[in-house]
């Protein structure tokens, strides 16, 4: 029997991978990685509005809009694309409302959380 072969899985599967020329790791880059913007529109606008304005955004990686309750919102973008997207999202004017880029997270989830508080309207049960 080989080393390999009485080793744990943990170690069969590394020696596999050597052996194999596989990477140890999965670059998640070929799929690609997400940054989610939270950002405040003041005066607020419609929806509608906001998702035109959007995809006015240059390059091939446009954000997409995530979240939006009317004065607050989150914007989604390729992790590479997330400086572009913050300072096309700082200079958007929507007739008389400016949006501001208050944070950037790496999922919608925790965005959410330190972000787009609940407010006193909405139906989430506090913690």
């Amino acid at each position: 029997m080989s080393l390999a072969e009485n080793a744990a899985p943990a170690a069969r599967a590394q020696a596999y991978r050597r052996a194999s020329g596989c990477p140890d790791v999965v670059v998640k880059d070929k799929v690609g990685r997400h940054r989610y913007v939270a950002f405040v529109v003041t005066p607020p606008v419609d929806k509608a509005r906001l998702a035109a304005a959007l995809k006015n955004a240059p390059g091939p990686d446009r954000p997409w809009l995530v979240a939006y309750d009317g004065g607050r919102g989150l914007v989604g973008c390729g992790h590479i694309a997330k400086e572009e997207t913050i300072a096309f999202l700082n200079g958007l004017r929507i007739g008389d409302a400016r949006l501001r880029t208050t944070g950037t997270s790496g999922t919608i989830r925790k965005a959410r959380e330190k972000f787009l508080p609940p407010t006193r309207r909405s139906r989430e049960p506090p913690k």
